[in-house]
């Protein structure tokens, strides 16, 4: 939201659905505010959608209209060059929502007001959602899909109006985001010819079984930046347990077992198993293997991580970004753990070892526990300031649009 002049929603169109709610109950005060999603919805220009909750005495309404949003190009090694242009930034197209909320709450109180948009800006997200997810699947179009705070601004311009003449009577910032770093900037990375041939030599390195674990890492790390929480716990899930069975088959191959038989015995095997059996994997490299009990590495992964990947695909539970960011950490200590004890391992299994070492060229770490510990973090005090900046701005912006002699010296 850059200006007010973004509301597109006409006095008419709020007058019109208040008579309808008054049906219901007695409209006092609409809550207006608009968001950009990050993708386009190819709705007819001025789609509305309307929500009744009758029994709650709100009605939820949003228009969608396309708009071109300017994008910050990104692309690695290309920004200098296209400053040097005059390009700056990229055109895209994009779903443009307003979103009202008509109620009988007083959203002019200052003690209730913050903690009432909070809870309006979830509800209007919620029917969006259903609105997003509805096309989604009618269209075939894995492009739309349901948002999250995370993937929003920090702070968005909202307007209070009565329910008598439709006039603003107060114009509010929400903080839509507040979980997220969203000042993160990606780096501009500086390919040189000798990294060119570092890459394509490594390529002969990449090991199926290892690069699959990998791949669902990083999957985890993206989707928690663009604030897919569900799938983001959901993913690393998957990468500890795909370099579990990587290692459990590379073991079993070195102890004689034909490559298929042992891919095959791992495909029919329970994750439990692997770890109740002490032959599958704690008699050939060691190390603590209790799910339970202990404060081990394998114990924080299956209270913070695993636990939760079961709680989100048996209940459809939403995580908070905390619990996201902490079910990463968890994972990816366990997998790292898993990792130091076979890279350590130079018996009997040190093939293995070797393999893993040339995968990671001898990293002590894997390459997606350095990008966490390098690229990501929650840090509680610094969001607080870059919000409390968002919010600082997005104030001086609503008083500029209150004081129009002000704007125009400007």
């Amino acid at each position: 939201m850059k200006s007010l002049e973004d509301f597109t929603i006409t006095k008419e169109t709020f007058k019109e659905v208040c008579d309808y709610a008054s049906e219901f109950f007695t409209p006092i005060f609409i809550f207006n505010a608009a968001i950009v999603l990050p993708f386009y919805v190819p709705f007819p220009e001025g789609a509305q959608s309307l929500k009744i909750v009758p029994d709650l005495q709100y009605f939820a309404f949003m228009k969608f209209r396309k708009i071109d949003y300017e994008v910050a190009c990104v692309t690695p090694g290309l920004t200098n060059s296209l400053s040097v242009q005059g390009i700056h930034d990229n055109i895209e197209t994009r779903s443009f929502v307003e979103m009202a909320f008509i109620t009988v709450e007083n959203l002019l109180d200052e003690s209730t007001r913050a903690k009432l948009a909070g809870q309006i800006m979830n509800v209007l997200l919620n029917h969006l959602n259903k609105t997003l997810t509805a096309f989604s699947f009618l269209s075939n179009n894995t492009g739309v899909y349901p948002i999250t705070r995370n993937m929003l601004p920090y702070v968005t311009i909202s307007q209070v109006l009565d329910c008598v003449n439709f006039d603003v009577k107060k114009v509010i910032p929400i903080a839509t985001n507040t979980s997220y770093e969203a000042d993160m900037m990606l780096k501009a990375m500086k390919i040189d010819d000798n990294h060119v041939r570092e890459v394509l030599a490594y390529e002969s390195e990449l090991k199926a079984r290892f690069q699959t674990s990998e791949l669902f890492a990083f999957d985890a790390l993206r989707h928690f930046r663009n604030g897919l929480l569900k799938e983001s716990v959901i993913s690393i899930n998957t990468a500890v347990e795909s370099f579990l069975f990587s290692i459990f088959i590379e073991l079993k191959i070195v102890d004689g077992v034909v490559e298929e038989s042992a891919m095959q015995s791992a495909a029919d095997m329970k994750l439990h198993n692997l770890f109740k059996h002490e032959a599958h994997l704690k008699a050939r490299i060691g190390g603590t293997w209790e799910t339970s009990g202990e404060e081990s590495e394998c114990a924080r992964w299956y209270s913070s991580a695993y636990s939760l990947r079961n709680n989100i695909d048996h209940s459809g539970y939403e995580p908070s970004s905390a619990e996201a960011y902490n079910a990463l950490k968890a994972a990816l200590q366990f997998r790292e753990y898993v990792f130091n004890l076979m890279t350590d391992h130079h018996g009997t299994y040190k093939s293995v070892s070797d393999n893993l070492n040339r995968f990671y060229k001898l990293s002590k770490k894997t390459f997606a526990t350095t990008v966490f510990e390098t690229e990501l973090s929650y840090d509680d005090e610094k969001r607080t300031r870059v919000l409390n900046k968002s919010l600082e701005l997005a104030h001086e912006l609503i008083l500029k649009e209150e004081n129009p002699e002000e704007k125009n010296e400007n």
